[in-house]
């Protein structure tokens, strides 16, 4: 649970308790964070956490928001939190306040309570050892760690927390690549080879990063490890991967995946493996045209990507007909059918990719297009198109239209906001300002 932050309801009833952004720069309160000089509020949320300790549960995390280029600009804020310092030092300051006053709550409640924490990620992602010592001087030393630290940060950064903390206090890391999916309007990606230009982008969750964090737990012998699972577009994949490499397995990623597949699908495990690597999702928020800012995808398409686009709308066919096939043999395998409406998930997906690539395409030919009536008809194709996808995705989904009950609109499928952005294109003198946020929460992570 937040940390100060997920406090959707308790905003929504009551807006004026929200954080106080500055007025200036487009800064969102996209985690419902709520102002702790507002009467009521620190109340109301150690309050919380006390009847969920009296409901009988064992244990909790609490996951701080990650606003961390600006803290709440109300006077009582500035004057308890930010004088003297940075917004982002502003908000650690007091979310360590805030952490203890509910681990006291807490422990009154439940003296064996697990209490873990997923925090201190922001930047710098890097963390100065004099911070993170200062940071385990603050806080009580039976909170536990369920993020140490992001997955954004080599290697080398893992043990400096250990050693700052204790491995007995480690008992996760961000080992969450599934989620992923959650965040992409339903767009499949688990591998490596399901993104464009992987090496390029900051934000690393895909399955052989847990794999490497998993190896590295084992490694440091840490308390334990844990796997976030929001979407099953990856199968048991993940499932597979956290409970092998958790338990000390060296093996090759090369030999997991394709033993894995077998154990699973037998003799369609190769063609399983095959449409999993297979797949090139690019998000339509990786239009060249799309400038509002998206979380998880950071490079926008050029020309240089025109053959892998090419590359992947030849191999679209193939791929569809391995999900037919596999959707087909679901119908008279048993082995098979529990999997059938991933497989129909799959087939969506992939059916998606290809109205994408064309509009990737598309808005490549736009860029370079001078002559302003064909660079109007190349709009016309980006929403025809735009038209399609969506179209493909509600055959399926239903949670398509934005919200914006919390203050900040916003929806997973960008339709609506390449609309709003091709609008302001054509109509410079009367734009449409009302941004559509994708990403939902994840709007957090855009310092990455």
């Amino acid at each position: 649970m937040g940390l100060n932050s997920y406090n959707g309801a308790y905003s929504i009833k009551h807006p004026e308790a929200r954080t106080k952004p500055p007025k200036t720069g487009g800064f969102l309160n996209d985690f419902d964070s709520l102002c702790l000089s507002h009467p009521g509020t620190v109340d109301y949320i150690v309050r919380s956490m006390e009847r969920i300790a009296e409901l009988g549960f064992d244990g909790f995390t609490i996951e701080e928001s990650e606003e961390g280029f600006w803290y709440c600009e109300c006077e009582g804020c500035r004057e308890t939190w930010h004088k003297g310092v940075e917004p982002v030092e502003a908000k650690h300051r007091a979310n360590i306040w805030l952490l203890n006053k509910i681990y006291k709550a807490v422990r009154a409640v439940n003296p064996d309570a697990v209490i873990g924490i997923r925090a201190f990620r922001q930047p710098p992602l890097e963390k100065d050892p004099a911070f993170l010592k200062k940071t385990v001087e603050s806080m009580p030393g039976d909170i536990m760690l369920f993020w140490a630290p992001g997955l954004y940060v080599p290697e080398t950064e893992f043990p400096k927390w250990c050693e700052a903390f204790g491995r007995h206090r480690v008992w996760a890391r961000d080992t969450e690549s599934n989620s992923i999916t959650s965040t992409m309007g339903r767009l499949y990606r688990t591998f490596k080879s399901n993104m464009l230009r992987y090496e390029d982008e900051a934000n690393e969750q895909v399955i052989e990063t847990d794999i490497r964090q998993h190896l590295g737990s084992v490694e440091m012998g840490v308390h334990g490890i844990n796997g976030f699972m929001f979407e099953w577009f990856g199968l048991f994949m993940h499932l597979f991967a956290h409970g092998n490499y958790g338990w000390g397995s060296r093996m090759d990623p090369e030999e997991f995946f394709p033993r894995v597949c077998a154990l699973n699908f037998g003799i369609w495990g190769e063609t399983v493996l095959s449409v999993m690597r297979g797949m090139l999702t690019i998000h339509e928020s990786q239009m060249p045209i799309y400038t509002t800012p998206f979380p998880f995808q950071k490079n926008r398409v050029t020309d240089g990507d025109i053959p892998a686009i090419l590359a992947a709308k030849e191999n679209h066919p193939k791929l569809l007909q391995k999900i037919e096939q596999l959707q087909e043999a679901s119908e008279r395998d048993a082995r098979l059918a529990v999997w059938r409406p991933h497989f129909d998930k799959w087939h969506n997906a992939e059916r998606r990719n290809a109205v994408i690539y064309d509009m990737m395409l598309a808005a490549l030919d736009y860029e370079r297009e001078q002559d302003p009536a064909k660079r109007d008809a190349l709009l016309d194709e980006i929403l025809r198109l735009n038209e399609k996808d969506f179209a493909i995705a509600k055959e399926m989904f239903f949670d398509v239209n934005p919200v914006g009950e919390t203050g900040v609109r916003s929806c997973m499928f960008p339709y609506h906001e390449i609309k709003r952005l091709i609008h302001n294109i054509r109509h410079p003198e009367s734009p449409d300002e009302d941004i559509i946020c994708s990403g939902i929460e994840a709007l957090g992570w855009l310092w990455l």
